[in-house]
């Protein structure tokens, strides 16, 4: 884990999602000008510069999660599909790596917001990779 990280050594819950949306070819805009402990509002339009709002029942996989944990009031994780139903990948100081676990209670009722990767994204498997 990194504060403002962007690679492979290092990142936090923000350098996730924009390094995956890199590796999925979408040309999405940095900003490592902030501070731990965001206002709502900053991260909230930053999103909406860079991502399709939609409504958190409507999340699938591939999505981003945002979340107010009471130690983290703004944050964001991807949505995955390993766990019952979903799992989340994130990144944070707590844990100081990237990690994946069940999106169940606590995160569920933390959640305040989800958001696409815009534009149509090919399957893995599409783009020739295997």
């Amino acid at each position: 884990w990194q504060h403002q990280g962007r690679s492979l050594y290092g990142t936090d819950c923000a350098g996730n999602i924009l390094y995956v949306g890199w590796q999925l070819g979408i040309p999405l805009e940095d900003d490592v000008c902030y501070l731990r402990g965001v206002p709502r509002a900053v991260l909230d339009a930053a999103c909406a510069q860079r991502f399709v709002a939609i409504p958190v029942t409507e999340a699938r996989p591939g999505d981003i999660i945002q979340i107010e944990h009471p130690k983290a009031p703004c944050h964001l994780a991807i949505l995955a599909d390993k766990g019952h139903p979903y799992s989340l990948i994130q990144s944070g100081l707590h844990w100081g790596h990237t990690v994946e676990h069940g999106y169940v209670r606590p995160w569920t009722t933390w959640t305040v917001g989800a958001w696409r990767y815009p534009g149509e994204i090919q399957p893995w498997e599409e783009r020739g990779n295997v």
